[in-house]
């Protein structure tokens, strides 16, 4: 893959009572790859502030590691059959979060990554969301 990718991160959340919110954020990046593991280095932005977060996404089999650092902070792991906690800090406050992955499945081509994660989203020690990330990862032609 060339180190100049775009990224396309399309993400929903069920809540219990029926809501649905989805979210979809399109950037430029850069890619590398590195003792066995993809990463993706880009700038996320929120509607309404002109601070950007930036972003490491960190790829391999089964794992997936999402840090940023900015407008919002947080380190979320994603693995397979295991729940990971959270500090989610944004501009409203602090949220304690829990992810309890379901299911990761990865597919590399030679110009492309597609990811695909499914996890339960525990906010405070409650359940809040049953929620799916899908990550795509292109070369820039």
């Amino acid at each position: 893959m060339n180190k100049d990718v775009t990224i396309k991160i399309k993400g929903l959340q069920k809540y219990p009572e029926g809501e649905r919110v989805e979210t979809v954020t399109e950037t430029g990046g850069e890619y590398f790859f590195r003792n066995g593991s993809h990463f993706v280095k880009f700038e996320e932005e929120v509607e309404g502030f002109t601070e950007v977060s930036k972003c490491l996404l960190k790829v391999k089999e089964d794992y997936v590691e999402m840090t940023k650092k900015g407008l919002v902070d947080s380190h979320m792991i994603f693995e397979k059959d295991k729940c990971h906690r959270t500090q989610y800090k944004t501009p409203f406050g602090v949220i304690m979060m829990g992810m309890q992955t379901k299911h990761i499945h990865m597919m590399e081509e030679e110009n492309a990554l597609a990811i695909q994660i499914e996890y339960e989203l525990n906010a405070e020690e409650e359940h809040m969301a049953d929620c799916s990330i899908r990550i795509m990862i292109k070369s820039k032609v």
